[in-house]
């Protein structure tokens, strides 16, 4: 049940290999999804920046 992008051999449940780069989910900020689940991650075009839906039930800036 694991998924190898660049690996054969994925040691996690998607694991990813390379030095490049991954593009998530975006977009503003009446775009987010309507049910969101906790773990979920996006960059908010609106805000400049990525969020989480946490388990406060709220997006939650995950920029540093």
């Amino acid at each position: 049940a694991r998924v190898g992008i660049g690996t054969a051999i994925p040691s996690a449940e998607l694991h990813v290999s390379g030095n490049g780069a991954m593009i998530i989910p975006s977009g503003t900020t009446t775009q987010r999804p309507t049910n969101p689940i906790i773990g979920m991650i996006r960059f908010n075009t609106t805000t400049g920046r990525y969020e989480g839906w946490g388990s406060s039930g709220a997006w939650v800036d995950l920029s540093i």
